[in-house]
């Protein structure tokens, strides 16, 4: 008996997001289940559909009505987006382990063995890595932009964090309370791990439909990313600028002793062009100072990033 059976909570909680996908959804929990069953290890499986309009949700009720280890079948009034989504399955999650999975078809439930048999060496983290990844070069650039910003949050030097197929220790998660009025955010939790390890998964072309993820909200995810290193900008701009500022200063004080110049000539169109790169930097620097400061204070207003339409729950048991 597993301790996990002794404290009647689930040892995986699989958390399976779903935007649109009444053509893959059948398919995809038929084979996770029986993935998860084979492995004879307790679990939870929690089905949220993020405001799809097709039948998805038609057919989380009927996985939930046929499958007991199904325990939550939740569907948005409107679409949040994968982060609110994933918000809403942790805050619901009770296993020891959380793990996340795209129900599109485009990873393998099949690989969720072998993630968990290296997380069981002791890691906190284990996330998969897209092997010969099938997707286009217009998402493939952007993918790796993101991984640059989110290695320096996080603080681990992965390849693959938009591979969403993870495993996480729940006591990691837990702590920092994501549900209706705080959104998902990986590389915070990343920064907080002690041991990770990132592992070759399947990866396959989309078979239907199209990925969610629009240019505006791979920009908007982002600067949530970068938000996370706010200090460190803000800290090296002051000293940078101090720094100028005196040697500005010990220019003036020398220059009665030593005559020296930066440039001997200095045209009308040379200071025109440093005014408008001053300009346009000044521009930037007020414009992402605006964009945070709107973020800080939708946070504080409360909004909630998403509204269930309906709930269905069942409490897990270890006799099912």
């Amino acid at each position: 008996m597993t301790q996990s059976d002794t404290q009647n909570v689930p040892e995986f909680s699989v958390i399976v997001t779903s935007y649109f996908e009444e053509k893959s959804i059948t398919e995809y929990t038929d084979r996770l289940l029986a993935t998860l069953r084979g492995m004879k290890r307790p679990f939870e499986v929690l089905l949220i559909n993020d405001g799809s309009t097709d039948k998805t949700y038609d057919l989380h009720r009927q996985i939930f009505a046929d499958n007991p280890e199904v325990t939550h079948a939740i569907d948005f009034f409107r679409n949040g987006g994968q982060l609110a989504a994933m918000s809403a399955g942790v805050a619901h999650a009770t296993g020891e382990k959380i793990v996340f999975i795209d129900s599109d078809l485009q990873l393998d439930p099949e690989d969720l063995p072998k993630l968990a048999a290296e997380y069981d060496k002791g890691y906190d983290i284990i996330s998969g890595r897209r092997g010969n990844r099938k997707d286009s070069f217009l998402r493939k650039l952007p993918s790796k932009i993101a991984n640059m910003v989110m290695a320096k949050v996080a603080g681990h030097s992965l390849t693959d964090f938009g591979c969403t197929f993870k495993i996480y220790n729940a006591k990691l998660v837990k702590p920092f309370d994501f549900g209706q009025f705080k959104a998902w955010n990986t590389a915070f939790v990343f920064r907080e791990a002690g041991k990770v390890k990132e592992i070759e998964v399947n990866h396959h072309a989309r078979r239907y439909g199209e990925s969610g993820w629009t240019m505006t909200k791979l920009l908007s995810f982002l600067f949530d990313q970068a938000t996370g290193l706010s200090r460190r900008p803000f800290m090296w701009l002051s000293l940078i600028s101090v720094a100028l500022t005196g040697l500005v200063a010990l220019r003036l004080i020398l220059l009665p002793l030593f005559d020296f110049r930066v440039m001997d000539r200095i045209s009308n169109g040379l200071i025109l062009n440093v005014l408008l790169i001053v300009i346009l930097i000044q521009l930037a620097t007020t414009s992402a100072i605006g964009e945070f400061l709107f973020r800080v204070y939708n946070r504080t207003e409360g909004d909630p990033i998403y509204t269930i339409k309906e709930h269905l729950q069942r409490e897990w048991s270890s006799k099912k």
